[in-house]
């Protein structure tokens, strides 16, 4: 263990933190599918990880009723999806996605593609200033964009 009882990795002296997630969804009410996303605090910044499977998912019709647990149908799973995504063009701001990999018929890459674009081009339009930020800002900005995705499939 490092200083401060934080690990220690090879060509590291210590880490700040160390965050792994794994999440199981319940499609299909046996909970096969699972994604990990890691973040390791470090001196210099953050390191993001991710696997690389992703699961495009389709909601249940109106009036279908699915067995306890279960949420939607499995469409396809991918085992080479991109989860880490830059947010803006020179700018150090990233995230990790994990979960569906999608909102209605778009990918979750897709989506944070738009963002960045929005971001990167426009980013007056959002409210985001590239030359004074807070992450909090961002957090905002990426959920508002996905909350709308969302709002737009049908109830």
């Amino acid at each position: 263990m490092g200083e401060l009882g934080h690990p220690t990795f090879e060509g590291q002296k210590s880490c700040r933190q160390v965050s792994i997630l794994a999440t199981r969804d319940s499609l299909g009410g046996k909970g096969q599918n699972m994604s990990i996303a890691v973040l390791i605090g470090v001196h210099d910044g953050v390191v993001l990880a991710a696997d690389s499977a992703s699961t495009l998912t389709f909601s249940t019709p109106p009036g279908v009723v699915l067995p306890l647990g279960q949420q939607g149908f499995v469409g396809n799973v991918y085992d080479n999806a991109n989860k880490i995504f830059n947010l803006v063009k020179g700018l150090p701001i990233g995230c990790i996605t994990f979960g569906s990999g999608n909102i209605g018929s778009a990918s979750i890459g897709t989506l944070i593609k738009d963002l960045r674009q929005k971001l990167t081009e426009t980013p007056e339009e959002l409210g985001f200033d590239r030359n004074k930020y807070e992450m909090s800002e961002i957090v905002g900005i990426l959920a508002k964009f996905l909350g709308e995705e969302c709002n737009k499939l049908d109830p």
